[in-house]
Order: C-alpha cells, then sequence, then structure tokens
C-alpha cells in the first residue's frame, strides 16, 4: 500500500515537473522572438510615462517606403540619403507628433525624455523611446492611446504604482 502511495506521488512530481519545463521552454522561445513593437504607460500622480521598445530596423523598412508616404500608411519618409541624426530626429518627431494620449478626455502634448542612441539588442536592433507628460487630475478614468501606424502593431500594458516605505523589518500588505 505504502509503495503504491510512493508510485503515484512521485508518477505526479515527475509529470508536474516535465510540465514546467515544457512550459518554461516555449515561453523563453517566445520571449525571444519580439515581432511587434511594446510599450508600457506609467500613470503616475501628476506624469504620465510612456517607454516605447521598438525594432528601429523593422520601422526604418516601413519608412523607406515612397508608396505608403504617398498614399498616407506612413507619416514619414525616410530616404537614402538621409545621414543617422536625420533618421533618428524624423523618427523622434513622427512618434512625438503621432502618438496620442487622451486621459479624462483631455489630450497630453508629449515631450521626448531620452533620445535613443543605442541598440538594446544585437539580433533584432531594439530602442527604447521615452515619452512623457505631465497632467493635473486627482483622478484617472480613462485613458486612450495611440501610436503610429508605420510602428505596426504595439503591445501595451498600463503600469499604475502604488508607493509605501516600509521601515527596516517590518511588513505591509498592498491590497488591490
Amino acid at each position: 500500500m505504502i509503495n503504491l502511495y510512493l508510485y503515484k506521488k512521485n508518477r505526479i512530481n515527475t509529470t508536474i515537473g516535465i510540465l514546467c519545463i515544457s512550459l518554461f521552454a516555449c515561453a523563453t522561445t517566445v520571449a525571444h522572438e519580439m515581432t511587434n513593437s511594446s510599450a508600457q504607460v506609467i500613470l503616475r500622480d501628476g506624469q504620465l510615462e510612456i517607454r516605447l521598445l521598438v525594432d528601429r530596423k523593422e520601422w526604418q523598412r516601413k519608412l523607406h517606403d515612397a508608396n505608403g508616404w504617398l498614399t498616407g500608411r506612413t507619416n514619414a519618409l525616410l530616404t537614402a540619403q538621409m545621414s543617422g541624426a536625420e533618421i533618428t530626429a524624423t523618427l523622434t518627431k513622427l512618434l512625438v507628433n503621432h502618438t496620442k494620449v487622451i486621459v479624462n478626455q483631455q489630450r497630453l502634448l508629449l515631450r521626448l525624455d531620452k533620445t535613443p542612441n543605442n541598440s538594446l539588442n544585437n539580433e533584432h536592433d531594439l530602442i527604447q523611446f521615452r515619452l512623457s507628460s505631465a497632467h493635473s487630475f486627482s483622478s484617472l478614468e480613462s485613458l486612450l492611446v495611440a501610436f503610429p501606424a508605420s510602428l505596426g502593431d504595439v503591445y501595451v500594458s498600463v503600469v499604475r504604482p502604488k508607493y509605501q516605505l516600509i521601515n527596516a523589518g517590518k511588513a505591509y500588505q498592498f491590497d488591490f
């Protein structure tokens, strides 16, 4: 009886272990392949921040298409004669002017906080833009976000941080 119990327990543990390893392998494979741009919108008291992660090569490829620019699918055109600084300036201007953020039915004006200059990932040439805007809302009821169409699909997460000082040796429970 005891041997049968131990056999079933070990079999369950082995099955759970194999399942966990399989899920981890799948998650790792997906995590290394970026097919969309991603944005994190951080809503703080008095400030909104957007951290936008973009595959620069892919975005530039879309903006080199003259037909896309002429038909209005893109809001800017990059040419082969442009320098790296001109390309960065065009991408920045496009992003600041065509990213739309509306909080509580009021449009916020965005400013660039950080100009990307280095790739974050050698495989994809990932760059991060940081945009921000001040706001005076005491309570946030709605948020509308739109990005330039040339970025393609953008995976967005919205964060509202909770702040609390935790004294040394003490605990604090965050309720949601």
